[in-house]
């Protein structure tokens, strides 16, 4: 086949499959919105990955409900709180990826839910639940475990993964340096375990989040601190012994739990008769009405959020930006989890210039990145900020070293209690991989005008002078860092010098330590930008969010599209995603990967 044939085709091939999605999307676009029944039971399944905010890609739309994530998942909650149509919540829970504050999140919406009288059912499908979906569902006001499973409170239990004997393997020597003693980013490439100062900050927020789970299952479960902790010191307990002491309701199945759920939604029904919001009695005659009582009129998440958002306005409006990923500097690469500093800037900066938006709420959950990606956010916050336009950070799981960088210059800052922030330092790191691919076959050979032209060269390491250099270059950059902190929290840089060094906090200690305002969720970060805006409370909010959701059209031709990317196809072996890390040294605001069970 000739190059000129296999060009056409291409082209004929495109153009069918845009053909095709333009009439799905058709198709689609026409669909009526779900219904939501009188005596409704919303199901809240807790499943699979689950982010933070909402996806923007919309084929997700179109070929299922597309990725759960935190935000969609409040939002269903906090509507059927005061929807009459809806009678209850059930939580579904199986394996998930929920972090520690979207639990806190999450069973923040559902204890507003339950004091609005109705029940929540909380019915685990899972060979075993954990600390985390545990604290989820403790408002709920039955809890059900399948017969086969168990009951897994047992303490938390942090993880990190070092390489430095990979790399050892590989003959690649890593250089990093760490600014101050408890930046430990780079710690899992050059070194085998926790240093000792990595250790203490890790426990101490592992700890902070053990007592306050301690605290709320003594609470709601009515028992003792103490009695909680002997339970967790056994470990796995079998369904029997959950329900025995009474960490359960009740050992069942499914199809026994709806039965239940029938009978209260029934009941509820015929006693009080109210009307939903749809005008639809719940209560009376008709064979209709009989007929259908006999079902349980379940709606997911997704398919209640399409039917109440259809035609939702507010009189004032407010800019919603999630800032998920690795920062980045230039533009975002959302299909590596990259939040470009030159993208998110520019989302900040197309709120502050339109003047129907009377607040920024920036809902953070990065562990940071480029120091330079996350200046230019930094300081696109400061110019809404002086521009008049409010700023309030939300920190979902993490907001550490980069995220906390791009927070600090807001006017208030929201978090969670068990929120990873702080990490206030930088890291260094450049690798020696000359003997690496000296044992792959591969050479080279330099030519070098000045004596520091290598001075991030990828086959060899800093000497002395140059290593000097780049520590002045950090020491720069950290007390940059410490003092736009400082100038941000209205303290003196030797108020909070000490509070960084490097170290993660929980939200709960950072309140403490006056690194951020108020402890709360999304909810409360929209309250304090109302308030900050002077919206009245009796206004309804639009959000205006960020970033968008693409069309088909951005996906196909747009510069994140599987044809643009195509055109970005390393040129060579070298060019190669693994390769280039090895190559690019890096000044990093990059708080540890952690994993907290």
């Amino acid at each position: 086949m000739s190059r000129r044939t296999a060009i056409v085709l291409g082209i004929i091939v495109l153009v069918f499959v845009v053909v095709i999605l333009a009439v799905v999307l058709m198709i689609h676009s026409f669909r009526k919105p779900p219904e939501v029944k009188a005596d409704s039971v919303l199901v809240v399944r807790l499943q699979g990955e689950i982010s933070d905010g909402p996806t923007t890609n919309p084929f997700e739309d179109l070929l299922g409900e597309g990725k759960d994530n935190v935000y969609d998942f409040r939002r269903a909650i906090d509507y059927a709180t005061d929807d009459k149509r809806i009678r209850a919540v059930v939580v579904k829970l199986a394996p998930n990826s929920l972090g520690w504050a979207g639990a806190e999140e999450l069973r923040g919406a559902l204890q507003k839910f339950r004091k609005s009288g109705k029940p929540i059912h909380a019915f685990i499908s899972t060979d075993f639940i954990e600390d985390r979906d545990y604290y989820v569902i403790l408002p709920a006001s039955r809890i059900v475990l399948n017969p086969e499973a168990g009951l897994l409170i047992n303490g938390m239990y942090a993880e990190v993964t070092f390489f430095r004997k990979a790399l050892d393997k590989l003959y690649i020597r890593p250089q990093y340096i760490q600014y101050k003693e408890y930046k430990s980013a780079a710690e899992q490439f050059t070194r085998t375990k926790m240093s000792p100062e990595f250790r203490e900050s890790l426990e101490y927020v592992v700890r902070d989040i053990e007592d306050r789970f301690i605290q709320a299952v003594a609470a709601d479960r009515k028992k003792t601190p103490d009695e909680v902790r002997a339970f967790m010191d056994r470990g796995l307990a079998t369904a029997a012994e959950a329900k025995q002491q009474s960490y359960v309701d009740a050992i069942g199945h499914w199809s026994e739990e709806e039965d239940l759920v029938k009978q209260e939604v029934a009941a509820s029904a015929s006693t009080d008769g109210v009307k939903g919001k749809s005008g639809t009695q719940t209560a009376g005659s008709g064979s209709k009405e009989d007929k259908d009582k006999k079902d349980l009129h379940t709606i997911s998440v997704k398919s209640y959020l399409k039917a109440v958002d259809e035609g939702e306005s507010g009189k004032s409006k407010i800019g919603l930006v999630f800032a998920a990923g690795l920062i980045s500097s230039g533009e975002s690469d959302p299909f590596n989890d990259i939040m470009g500093g030159d993208t998110y800037a520019g989302y900040i900066r197309e709120l502050r210039k339109d003047k129907s938006i009377k607040a920024i709420v920036l809902r953070v959950n990065s562990p940071g990145g480029s120091a330079v990606g996350s200046d230019v956010i930094w300081r696109e916050v400061r110019a809404a900020r002086a521009a008049g336009k409010p700023v309030v950070i939300s920190m979902a799981d993490v907001a550490a070293s980069g995220g906390y960088y791009i927070s600090m210059g807001a006017d208030k800052i929201v978090v969670e209690p068990s929120t990873i922030t702080g990490s206030i330092g930088v890291v260094f790191g450049k690798m020696d991989t000359r003997k690496f691919f000296d044992w792959l076959g591969i050479t080279f050979d330099t030519i070098k005008t000045r004596k520091n032209s290598d001075i991030f060269s990828f086959i060899d390491l800093l000497t002395p002078e140059q290593e000097q250099r780049v520590r002045a270059w950090m020491s720069q950059v950290y007390n940059d860092f410490v003092s736009k902190t400082a100038e941000g929290r209205n303290k003196s840089f030797d108020e909070i010098e000490p509070l960084a060094h490097g170290r993660i906090w929980s939200g709960a200690q950072a309140k403490d330590r006056a690194l951020v305002d108020v402890v709360g969720g999304l909810d409360e970060a929209v309250r304090q930008a109302r308030q900050l805006a002077k919206i009245p409370a009796e206004d309804k909010v639009r959000f205006v969010v960020y970033p968008k959701k693409k069309t088909v059209f951005d996906l196909i031709f747009g510069g994140e599209s599987p044809f643009a990317r195509s055109a970005k196809t390393p040129l060579s072996f070298l060019d190669t995603p693994f390769f280039k890390s090895l190559q690019e040294p890096h000044l990093w605001m990059i708080a540890p990967d952690i994993r907290i069970h």
